[in-house]
């Protein structure tokens, strides 16, 4: 069963460009980073890449889930943890496809309520330093 649709991008190719219907609308799979940092506590933050890719939000407790690059075993162990909960997946810009493929996988592993951010962590540190 899956709550929020995981219509990430299939193509990274130059000229694809992600927008949502409605980017006012907090239905969309696709968040800026903005929208993340807003509902931060709403959501398990994973990196797709490695620790150097970490945007954990400064000031708070909770960290990113970093599983760029995790053995199947600990994937598993990471996805029967978070199941229906609320995640965002990033990895670093807009052209990266390492998001795109740990949500397919951990879809397939049960983890069922995938949001998107495409900027990755270059659009969050361009949203830090506007």
């Amino acid at each position: 069963r899956v709550w929020a649709v995981a219509a990430y991008p299939g193509y990274h190719g130059k000229d694809y460009h992600i927008q949502c219907i409605d980017d006012g609308s907090s239905l969309c799979s696709f968040l800026t980073p903005s929208q993340v940092s807003r509902k931060w506590d709403d959501f398990i933050v994973v990196n797709a890449l490695g620790p150097e890719f970490d945007i954990s939000k400064k000031g708070s407790t909770k960290k990113v889930k970093t599983l760029g690059g995790a053995s199947e075993a600990k994937l598993k162990r990471q996805c029967a943890a978070i199941k229906d909960k609320p995640y965002v997946v990033y990895c670093a810009h807009k052209h990266c496809d390492a998001a795109k493929k740990l949500i397919t996988k951990m879809v397939a592993m049960g983890c069922c309520n995938a949001y998107y951010m495409p900027a990755g962590k270059q659009g969050w540190e361009a949203d830090r330093h506007a």
